[in-house]
C-alpha cells in the first residue's frame, strides 16, 4: 500500500511541475492630470506617476503589449487597478503629446528629466523600461524599480520657445503606456489533483494508525 502512496505522490508532483498556469498579458495606461501643462520659457510642470497605487486603465490580452502610435481609448479599459510585485513587469513606456507642435525633436523646445535623468533628442514614444530579449539584461536606466516603481516626469521649457509659436507648449497628453504579466494561478485540473493526492495520503496514514 505504501508503494502505491509513494508512486501516486510522485506522480502528482510531477504533474504540478509539468502542468503550466498561464499568465495574462496585462496592458495599462496610468494617466497624468495635464490641466496645468502649459509650458513657456522658464517654465516647469512636474507630474509622478506610482504604478504600485495609482488607478491604471487595465485591459486583458493575449500578447506581449508592444506600444503602437496612439493610446488606447481608456472608456474601453476592462478594469481599473495598479501593477504589484508577484507581477512581471515587461515595458514602461512615456508617451508626451505637444500639442499645435509638429516639429522634430521636441526637445529643441523642451528638456525632459525622468527620475533626474535627462533624456535627448526625445520623441514619442519613450521607452523607460525594457525587459529585453530572453538571455538578455532588464534595461532599466532611470532606475524605476530601484524608486518603488516611482516615476517623476520633469519638463522644463528652454528659450528657444521665445521664438515658438505663441511662445509656450501646451502638453495635451503625458501617459505611462506598457504591459506586465499577471501572477499565474494553478490550473482547475491541477488543483482538483493536488487536493486527490492530499487525500489518499491522509487516508492511507489513517488506515496504518487504525492497525
Amino acid at each position: 500500500m505504501m508503494r502505491l502512496v509513494t508512486g501516486a505522490t510522485i506522480l502528482l508532483w510531477l504533474t504540478i511541475l509539468c502542468s503550466q498556469a498561464q499568465a495574462t498579458h496585462i496592458q495599462y495606461v496610468d494617466v497624468a492630470d495635464v490641466s496645468d501643462a502649459s509650458i513657456s520659457s522658464g517654465d516647469t510642470w512636474e507630474t509622478t506617476f506610482d504604478l504600485l497605487n495609482d488607478d491604471m486603465y487595465l485591459w486583458e490580452i493575449d500578447t506581449p503589449y508592444i506600444s503602437p502610435n496612439t493610446t488606447p481609448e481608456v472608456d474601453t479599459a476592462d478594469y481599473i487597478g495598479s501593477y504589484d510585485l508577484d507581477s512581471i513587469l515587461h515595458y514602461v513606456t512615456l508617451r508626451i503629446d505637444p500639442n499645435h507642435y509638429t516639429s522634430y525633436p521636441t526637445s529643441t523646445y523642451i528638456k525632459l528629466e525622468v527620475n533626474g535623468v535627462e533624456i535627448e533628442d526625445w520623441t514619442n514614444p519613450i521607452s523607460l523600461y525594457d525587459w529585453g530579449v530572453p538571455g538578455d539584461p532588464v534595461s532599466d536606466l532611470y532606475n524605476i524599480a530601484a524608486n518603488d516603481y516611482i516615476i517623476t516626469v520633469t519638463l522644463t521649457g528652454l528659450t528657444s520657445l521665445d521664438g515658438a509659436k505663441n511662445n509656450k507648449i501646451d502638453i495635451t497628453n503625458v501617459n505611462l503606456e506598457g504591459c506586465f504579466d499577471s501572477t499565474p494561478v494553478p490550473e482547475p485540473a491541477t488543483m482538483l489533483l493536488f487536493g486527490a493526492g492530499l487525500a489518499g495520503i491522509v487516508g492511507s496514514r489513517m488506515k496504518k494508525k487504525k492497525k
